[in-house]
């Protein structure tokens, strides 16, 4: 733009300074419009100041997002749904604020479990408890009878042992007779015989029984 007026056939380019977006056609020419004079192919565009596009807040936990995608421009809107058995807790539909940078208009909704879901829940719950609780029982029922009969025969033992003043103990094996006779007077029993042959000598032998 070298002077305030233009030629008819004249073409003018507009761009927008740093931070701003051009809105419009960013190209113009003059033209003869008869008897009106020259005018211009189209309007004045405008530069509107440049928002940061809003990130996409994530799809909270039973939950789901309609029209979802990465980035929003500014202006732009959000719609959260709940699942089926949940209940939404929370702004239903976000809004772009523009801004440097640009913010969401609230936080994202929660989804929670309806009552009756809930309630189903609790049940499971205490179900899971008493059933540990039944098993628990069973084994006290069955360690503690065995528990008083192993200190009832403790008891027993310990008591003999101190009446007796030595260990109960029960023989493994019988022991014979002859065991407890030394081993050198084992049928060591001798007797002497006394023959006497024609010529009168007199002869012993020893006859061992």
């Amino acid at each position: 733009m070298s002077g305030p007026r233009f030629t008819v056939g004249s073409t003018v380019q507009y761009i927008c300074n740093k931070g701003y977006t051009l809105s419009g056609n960013s190209l113009l020419s003059c033209y003869n419009h008869g008897s009106s004079g020259p005018k211009w192919s189209e309007r004045l565009p405008k530069c509107v100041l440049n928002y940061e596009a809003c990130r996409n807040p994530g799809t909270p936990s039973y939950s789901t997002q309609i029209s979802e995608k990465p980035l929003y421009q500014a202006g732009e809107t959000l719609r959260f749904s709940c699942l089926r058995g949940h209940e939404l807790l929370g702004e239903p539909v976000l809004r772009c604020v523009p801004g440097h940078p640009s913010q969401w208009s609230s936080l994202p909704p929660v989804c929670r479990a309806s009552s009756m879901e809930f309630i189903n829940e609790r049940r499971l719950d205490i179900a899971s408890a008493d059933y540990s609780m039944e098993g628990a029982n069973i084994a006290l029922t069955v360690f503690i009878p065995v528990a008083l009969i192993m200190v009832f025969i403790i008891g027993i033992y310990l008591y003999f042992s101190k009446v007796q003043g030595k260990p109960m103990c029960l023989p493994m094996s019988t022991s014979l007779p002859y065991d407890h006779i030394p081993g050198e007077s084992t049928f060591d029993n001798s007797l002497y015989e006394t023959e006497t042959t024609n010529n009168e000598d007199t002869r012993e032998y020893e006859v061992s029984i």
